[in-house]
């Protein structure tokens, strides 16, 4: 870490102490190695070879991250209200921080602190509804999620770092929340959403189910008729009598009846292609 981004972190209370160590960095040779400081009256020495000098207060120190601090910038610099809950009963893994409300829905927020993705999914299973896909979770470092199956939008929170008054840029995350698909699809729910509001649900394993399940993998691309047909009887095993074009048809059809406005999100490009998108904004 730089120094002028330590001194930034220390002024903002984010970092805190909490040891003192027992060595440090010898920056009097050019060997990398450690060096054990020893008192000498009231202040703190390192000597390596003939050369010796000072140590700092600070340089003994063990720093760790002050989440308090932490959380409570991110709710004032991003905008971000509510209250800030433990979703882990202690455990101080995973924060829901607040909501924040746009101009299509209000989101909610949520803090990881653990930036494994085997424990995010763990996680996902045992806190109530931390698996909405409209939700946002806020990350110290870069998650591979995959695009369109794996809903939650992870957000590093160094892409948000400000090099103003406020350690974290609102203006940058508005960017990021403009991009955002409205329509989200949950492959494992079977659940359709707009803007977080659920226009359907699909069921976890059916025909209507999977013709959605791959236009969303392939949100607002066009699927031909055949690819769907492909794709929904590999998953229902067995393969039907009706033409790719004569079947996708009569999916969209029985669609349509459940959801009267899917027409806004689910379309034809052409006679032989569907296609998933965002309405018309």
């Amino acid at each position: 870490m730089h120094k002028k981004d330590f001194t930034r972190l220390l002024k903002l209370g984010i970092l805190k102490d909490k040891d003192i160590c027992t060595e440090i960095d010898c920056d009097l040779c050019d060997d990398s190695h450690h060096t054990t400081p020893f008192q000498n009256d009231a202040d703190f020495m390192i000597v390596c070879g003939s050369s010796s000098r000072k140590v700092l207060p600070d340089e003994l120190k063990i720093w760790t991250v002050n989440q308090d601090a932490l959380l409570g910038l991110i709710r004032k610099n991003l905008g971000i209200s509510g209250k800030v809950v433990d979703e882990t009963q202690g455990d101080k893994k995973l924060w829901n921080i607040g909501t924040k409300s746009t101009k299509h829905s209000t989101i909610a927020f949520y803090y990881l602190r653990q930036d494994s993705p085997l424990e995010f999914e763990r996680l996902r299973n045992e806190v109530h509804d931390v698996h909405n896909n409209h939700n946002v979770i806020f990350t110290n470092t870069n998650i591979e999620a995959q695009p369109n199956v794996q809903n939650e939008q992870f957000v590093n929170l160094t892409s948000l770092i400000d090099t103003g008054t406020s350690l974290f840029s609102t203006k940058k995350l508005d960017v990021i929340l403009v991009k955002r698909h409205r329509v989200q699809f949950d492959t494992r729910s079977g659940n359709l959403t707009l803007d977080g509001k659920l226009l359907h649900a699909f069921g976890k394993s059916n025909e209507r189910k999977y013709f959605i399940e791959k236009l969303w993998k392939d949100f607002e691309q066009p699927v031909t008729n055949t690819d769907l047909y492909k794709f929904v009887r590999g998953k229902m095993g067995n393969g039907v009598a009706d033409t790719p074009q004569k079947y996708c048809n009569k999916l969209k059809n029985a669609i349509s009846k459940a959801y009267s406005n899917i027409s806004n999100i689910l379309i034809q490009p052409q006679a032989n292609q569907y296609m998933l998108k965002d309405p018309d904004r």
